[in-house]
């Protein structure tokens, strides 16, 4: 993969329509104080209900042709950096960034070499839904305050996280399961899928339906 890649087509595409119901209710749960907020992957996390993001008629169109699995309001602490990565089962997935009145960078980026990185940073527009190529070497700083991201997944890409954790679950009982390894070939066999993996249908489709 060469440097030329890193374009934002490649990484990420806003949609037109702005967000009002999903960022209005979204600042209600981060302005309650007394919410509990739960663990979930080096995040807090809180769920959005379905029927507050099919308020969206952006996101209910979509969910026509991919259907939403879940959503979600995700906590980044101050001063912290997510480490570099691509997402073994979310193949795509739409965010929002809910705090755009500090410093934070998403950036998308490929390996120069041991020690460096080129990238590209995708700077989140208010009330603004993108569509994230999870695939994509991604990674995350956040600065002095609380980073609040509306994110929300694919009922295709759940069920393909459920079938591979069994798999995975079957070869570790049969003792021959690498984790590194199984990591590396997954990574590389969804990288190959190129204009058939999930992003690419949504650009697709998206654009055709006049919501970009």
């Amino acid at each position: 993969m060469s440097i030329e890649t890193i374009k934002s087509e490649n990484c990420y595409v806003s949609l037109k329509e702005k967000s009002s119901v999903v960022v209005d209710y979204c600042k209600k749960i981060i302005e309650n104080k007394d919410l509990l907020w739960y663990s979930y992957f080096g995040f807090n996390i809180n769920l959005v209900p379905r029927k507050i993001v099919l308020q969206e008629p952006a996101l209910a169109k979509i969910n026509e042709k991919f259907t939403i699995n879940r959503a979600a309001i995700l906590m980044m602490e101050p001063y912290q950096n997510y480490l570099w990565h691509s997402d073994l089962y979310r193949d795509a997935c739409i965010n929002m960034l809910l705090s755009c009145d500090h410093t934070s960078h998403c950036l998308f980026g490929i390996k120069k070499d041991e020690q460096s990185f080129h990238f590209h940073e995708l700077k989140y527009a208010p009330s603004t839904f993108y569509i994230f190529n999870n695939k994509f070497q991604h990674s995350v700083i956040n600065f002095e305050q609380k980073r609040y991201l509306f994110s929300m997944d694919f009922e295709c890409c759940a069920k393909k996280g459920k079938a591979q954790n069994q798999t995975d679950k079957n070869l570790r009982e049969q003792r021959h399961f690498d984790d590194t390894l199984h990591r590396d070939m997954a990574f590389k066999a969804q990288n190959s899928e190129g204009g058939n993996s999930l992003y690419s249908k949504l650009h697709e489709w998206v654009k055709s339906e006049n919501l970009i």
